[in-house]
């Protein structure tokens, strides 16, 4: 009889693991999914970089991306109903240097950016999910996505 309890709580301990990733499969694309896909702006395309991750509240993650000279960026950042909000920090991966803070705009879910030149970063991403009641949401993690739209930089200003 012990051992019929331990095989079957083997079992169960398998069987959880494979929950866990299973749900955390069905993040792969939930930056392309109706709880994060904002409106595509005009003249705007879906960038390839754009990525989704499980991430557990109060754990920084970090996503290499690189942003491409003269395009306009829209980079929004978000996450599963409940778990608001997420703080997000774009660094300059070489110099570490924070190019944006989310954080400074009572942490907004989307920021415009210009690259002139071919740039390398690092975006930080933590769900704060300050706003969860924790008998609501009950799980500390959830999936997060990291949508990128782009568009070929208007010309502005006098040009010789």
């Amino acid at each position: 009889m012990k051992g019929l309890f331990h095989i079957s709580m083997v079992f169960l301990i398998i069987l959880c693991s494979f929950c866990n990733f299973a749900y955390s499969q069905s993040c792969f694309s939930f930056h392309n999914s109706k709880d994060c896909v904002p409106r595509l702006e005009k003249d705007f395309r879906i960038y390839g970089q754009s990525k989704s991750a499980y991430l557990v509240i109060d754990k920084k993650s970090d996503l290499t991306i690189v942003f491409y000279g003269n395009k306009d960026y829209i980079i929004t950042v978000c996450t599963e109903k409940g778990y608001y909000p997420v703080h997000f920090v774009i660094k300059d991966f070489n110099t570490n240097s924070v190019l944006y803070d989310n954080m400074e705009d009572d942490y907004i879910e989307s920021v415009g950016l210009t690259f002139d030149n071919p740039t390398k970063t690092t975006i930080e991403v933590t769900m704060l999910a300050t706003e969860a009641n924790p008998t609501d949401i009950g799980e500390d993690a959830a999936c997060v996505g990291v949508h990128i739209q782009w568009r070929k930089a208007i010309k502005t200003g006098f040009r010789q």
